[in-house]
């Protein structure tokens, strides 16, 4: 009875599973009592599944750094320079002795009077005149001389020409002399006597008392002259103006010493002026006290050579 019921359970089996699988078409129901085909599943194409390409990310551009804007500084108010304390200019160094190539000459002047003695050289820087005792036992600088004579002036004593004014009668006798020195050395002069005749001073005191008389003119003699002819003042002024006037000063500027207007010698007709250049060379003027016609020579150290360089006439260039 078991092995009916097992066998009958098997053929149950069997039919379902034969139905499934007529129903999927691998097996063909034949005829009865035909033979069961059993037909092979085909195996299926597998298919290509194509992967999608990757969606490219974007890099982000950076965001460009914001330049901040320069606060503009303050402009600074600007300090004003100072101008610069004009440099003397030096005194060139030369490399050979001074060379005397004039001596003062003897001057004959009335007491209060005055006398121009007038030097010239070659190579020199520095010049300064000397007073000699008549026994030549006291020598003095022009910047020691005043102590001995204190109602004498002196004007240039540190130039190649020297003025003396307000001359007192005690300097009777005394001779005067020039001393160029530069790098090299020193040169002297011949010495030149100052003779003073006539009148009375008070001895160390500016008050003179002249007793003036017209003399006989003599070559760098002081005398009074005519109330109608030109006076020693008039003619120093008006070559001075004349200098000014045609002369360019500006090179000397900073440095004035470097030219300057002195008086020369006189005689009774005739009145010396000189204009020193800072080139180095020398315009003597002649101005006649009666016409005032000024005649001009120029005088040049370097080259020992002195000519004419024209007239004018003095009241030209007088107020």
């Amino acid at each position: 009875m078991k092995n009916t019921l097992r066998i009958f359970c098997i053929l149950l089996t069997l039919a379902m599973l034969t139905s499934a699988l007529s129903g999927c078409g691998l097996f063909k129901r034949n005829a009865p009592g035909a033979e069961v085909t059993v037909t092979e599943a085909a195996t299926p194409t597998p298919v290509a599944v194509q992967t999608p390409a990757p969606t490219p990310v974007s890099t982000p551009t950076p965001a460009p750094t914001p330049v901040p804007t320069p606060t503009p500084a303050p402009t600074p108010t600007p300090t004003p320079t100072p101008a610069p304390t004009p440099t003397p200019t030096p005194k060139p160094a030369v490399s050979n002795l001074p060379v005397i190539t004039k001596s003062p000459t003897g001057e004959t002047v009335q007491v209060g009077g005055s006398a121009w003695f007038v030097a010239k050289h070659e190579n020199a820087i520095w010049a300064v005149w000397h007073f000699v005792s008549p026994d030549g036992t006291r020598d003095l600088s022009y910047g020691d001389v005043g102590g001995e004579f204190p109602g004498l002036k002196i004007i240039g004593g540190d130039q190649s020409t020297m003025q003396l004014q307000n001359i007192p009668s005690e300097l009777n006798g005394w001779k005067v002399y020039c001393a160029f020195r530069n790098n090299m050395g020193s040169a002297n002069t011949s010495s030149a006597q100052v003779t003073v005749t006539g009148g009375s001073v008070t001895q160390n005191s500016t008050t003179v008392t002249p007793t003036v008389t017209p003399a006989i003119a003599q070559s760098g003699t002081v005398v009074t002259v005519s109330d109608s002819a030109l006076t020693r003042e008039q003619a120093f002024q008006g070559v001075s103006n004349y200098c000014h006037k045609e002369y360019d000063w500006d090179p000397v500027e900073n440095n004035p010493d470097l030219m300057d207007v002195t008086m020369g010698t006189e005689t009774a007709t005739e009145c010396q002026v000189i204009f020193r250049s800072y080139t180095g060379s020398y315009t003597y003027f002649y101005v006649d006290k009666a016409t005032g016609n000024t005649r001009m020579t120029q005088y040049v150290p370097s080259l020992n050579i002195e000519e004419d360089s024209g007239s004018f006439n003095i009241y030209n260039y007088l107020p």
